[in-house]
């Protein structure tokens, strides 16, 4: 599962004819959206932010309500693989400050120093129910049976 949609994706570029400029890199689809490669920028970006935070929180512990600001970091991931991949692999010089942005954003919510707003649940431990057995009486400690362990 990803952190965001292909509708994200399409917000994030700035509309329908920009996904499809964006995503028809060779121009086979003419003017049309080319969802495999959508999809692809989508899980490529989903893997990167993983690559972070996956221990911190993953999207099946989320899948129900991916907090909007992830949803949002993941579109801008994906829409700038998508530009980075139309332009013959040349990021834009402001997509390269966003990433470093977002990197280190992602490192603090890594480190639990900012919060998604959604923490994993912990987990209560199983009641444990502490039985004695009843004690053999060969275990008895005596004065007697001590004699000779100085």
């Amino acid at each position: 599962m990803a952190y965001c949609t292909e509708a994200d994706v399409q917000t994030a570029v700035g509309g329908a004819t920009k996904l499809a400029q964006l995503s028809d890199q060779d121009n086979a689809l003419s003017g049309a959206v080319n969802h495999t490669v959508v999809t692809a920028a989508i899980d490529e970006a989903t893997a990167e932010m993983a690559g972070y935070i996956g221990h911190r929180i993953s999207v099946n512990a989320i899948a129900a309500a991916v907090p909007r600001l992830l949803v949002n970091k993941a579109a801008a991931w994906a829409a700038r693989i998508l530009r980075r991949n139309a332009y013959n692999g040349q990021p834009l010089a402001d997509d390269l400050d966003r990433e470093e942005i977002d990197r280190k954003w992602l490192m603090l919510v890594a480190e639990g120093r900012v919060s998604l707003g959604v923490e994993p649940e912990i987990q209560n431990a199983p009641e444990i129910a502490d039985v004695a057995a009843t004690r053999s009486s060969t275990f008895t400690i005596s004065r007697e049976r001590m004699k000779g362990f100085a």
